[in-house]
């Protein structure tokens, strides 16, 4: 578990937590729990590499801020451009979080396959 214990409200800042990642993702996301009803949103967003923006969302929905009452919040991407998401402000926290990476084996079938299909074409033509 990992959260943000402030609130813009009460101590006149806001603060953000980032998760960054080693090599960029398809999708993230997490059980978020949050104190909700302050005068700033509650927000999570992901951003590319080159620090843009790629997706925010102002969390919503209602919660006691007990234990196991949040919802899960996520992004997926068709790419893997996810470098890291941010967690800001309101009393916040996140667990189950959960990643999609980009992995080598797959990388590794496909470019097997693209060189077998392009050496079966040079062959075919006798060159």
């Amino acid at each position: 578990m990992a959260g943000l214990n402030d609130s813009t409200d009460f101590y006149g800042v806001t603060d953000t937590m980032t998760f960054a990642f080693t090599t960029p993702l398809y999708a993230v996301g997490g059980f978020l729990n949050y104190v909700p009803f302050s005068s700033n949103p509650t927000t999570i967003a992901v951003y590319d590499s080159s620090m843009n923006l790629i997706e925010s969302y102002n969390l919503s929905f209602v919660t006691s801020g007990a234990d196991d009452t949040g919802a899960f919040y996520g992004f997926q991407e068709s790419t893997a451009d996810i470098s890291y998401f941010t967690l800001t402000d309101n009393y916040i926290g996140i667990t189950d979080l959960t990643v999609v990476s980009p992995e080598p084996s797959s990388i590794l079938l496909i470019g097997t396959g693209v060189l077998g299909v392009f050496g079966y074409g040079r062959r075919r033509l006798g060159r």
